[in-house]
């Protein structure tokens, strides 16, 4: 840590890492200058939290850049720019507003790709017409010099989707090689897709997985447009917003920790405020600025390779920012071996966070005019990164810690969620009515568990057990002692 320590970055020391107790701000100063003036103001012209604004900031700007850059950290080792961000946040917190303006950048693109598709589609419909009629006249003569070429197809461009089913995204990254981002308001619909198809069941989580990684990919569907789509760079940037209480149950089936869905987010969990009217209102010129750096970022080109094919840009760091990210890579390597087990996953992929940020921060500098090199990601930009990187780790084990992940052994987590289910029956409850109230009890292994569980804990005195009779068939409760 000599260097990062030397730079005067704030490191949280190695045994203090695990557990944050309280919200700390978001280190606004960490952001590029632009960004940092445009987040205070339209933070205090909304009334919210910094990171309100910040997260869809990011993950807007990584969708952006999209697939035309990538940073390489060693030759096997290349991180994307894809980041995936979350605001939890409870009901009239104001989680929209943010949102809603930074999605707004994306407008003016969306507009002009609708009209240039619309006007492509009627001139690809009177070729198509054409097309037709004159493959009947070639077949019934049989003309020299082959048969008609037939149009093709114009696509439509896009940059932002709300549809989360794997089938349509697929579809539209097929066709939009930059890659999409994926903007929800509430994102609970997105956690409550997964497993949703009768046949794909468990398919969605694996293709999410690879839209943060950037992977190749293959999807084949019945009935959609493309029976087999195939998308050599698989890239989708997320943000949204969700309540704390539903993203809780979304993860219940520990589903999203396991296969490490939740460990790809930056996640912010900002304190409640109350309302208040502001007067302040974000400066015209620098809402024209942050306009023109978006324009800009959707302006970067991919690298052209073999047969005109499309790829992305390598950018490396220099010497001193690999040296600094050597440093960061151990720092977390280290930590991860004292982590609490649902956070394992986390530490393991901050560094390659802190990289995809590293990157982010590169380019906005690049395209507002820094004097810095197109494609060498420097100290500056990597120390920053670093800095904002350990804020979100910090977070991030705040927010495990609050919605009960991580400062719980797996055991404990299992009994706690028991009990709370016994709680919603009055504090006591039977096998069969703790299935109703949560569905994953009700396959016969979880039931066994669960009963193994309670009967564990009436041995051991901390529950008692018995059987009543309401006018049916016996049935054996198990009551709380609290």
């Amino acid at each position: 840590m000599k260097l990062i320590e030397e730079a005067g970055v704030d490191f949280v020391p190695e045994n203090e890492a695990i557990n944050v107790p309280k919200f700390e701000p978001f280190p606004v100063n960490t952001l590029p200058g632009l960004l940092a003036e445009f987040v205070r103001q339209a933070s205090k012209s909304i009334g919210c939290d910094e990171t309100m604004v910040v997260n869809p900031l990011q993950a807007a700007i990584a969708g952006a850049i999209g697939n035309t850059r990538r940073v390489e950290l060693k030759a096997d080792w290349h991180e994307p720019s894809i980041l995936w961000t979350i605001s939890i946040a409870h009901s009239g917190d104001k989680k929209s507003p943010p949102f809603r303006l930074v999605k707004s950048f994306f407008k003016k693109h969306e507009r002009q790709s609708h009209d240039d598709y619309e006007s492509e589609m009627s001139a690809y419909k009177a070729e198509m017409a054409r097309y037709k009629h004159d493959l009947t006249q070639w077949s019934k003569k049989k003309k020299d010099g082959g048969a008609p070429s037939e149009p093709v197809e114009p696509i439509r461009k896009r940059y932002v989707i709300t549809d989360t089913t794997a089938e349509a995204v697929a579809y539209n990254l097929s066709s939009n090689p930059r890659g999409l981002i994926l903007m929800r308001d509430e994102l609970a619909g997105w956690f409550g897709s997964f497993g949703q198809y009768k046949n794909g069941g468990d398919a969605d989580p694996p293709f999410w997985l690879e839209c943060g990684d950037g992977g190749e990919y293959i999807i084949d569907r019945k009935g959609a447009k493309k029976t087999t789509i195939y998308i050599p760079r698989c890239s989708a940037s997320i943000n949204g917003t969700i309540q704390p209480g539903i993203l809780q149950r979304c993860l219940d089936d520990k589903t999203f920790i396991e296969n490490g869905m939740l460990a790809r987010f930056l996640l912010s969990y900002p304190p409640e405020r109350k309302n208040r009217w502001s007067d302040v209102e974000i400066d015209r010129d620098l809402k024209n600025d942050m306009q023109k750096m978006f324009d800009d970022l959707l302006g970067l080109g991919f690298f052209m390779g073999e047969g005109e094919m499309e790829l992305p840009e390598n950018v490396w760091l220099s010497g001193d920012a690999k040296e600094l990210f050597i440093e960061i890579e151990n720092q977390y390597g280290s930590e991860k071996l004292n982590c609490q087990p649902a956070l394992k996953s986390y530490w393991s992929k901050m560094p390659g966070k802190i990289a995809r940020i590293a990157l982010q921060h590169h380019c906005v500098r690049y395209v507002t005019g820094e004097s810095v090199l197109p494609l060498i990601i420097d100290a500056d930009s990597m120390l920053l990164a670093i800095a904002r990187g350990r804020w979100y780790a910090n977070e991030a084990s705040r927010v495990y810690a609050k919605l009960g992940y991580g400062s719980e052994t797996d055991d404990a987590r299992e009994l706690r969620e028991i009990q709370d289910v016994i709680r919603t029956w009055g504090g006591k409850a039977s096998l069969t009515e703790i299935g109703q109230r949560k569905h994953r009890y009700r396959n016969p292994a979880e039931r066994t568990k669960v009963e193994k569980v309670l009967r564990q804990q009436v041995t051991d005195g901390k529950m008692k057990s018995e059987t009543i009779t309401t006018g049916g068939a016996p049935k054996e409760v198990f009551i709380l002692l609290e």
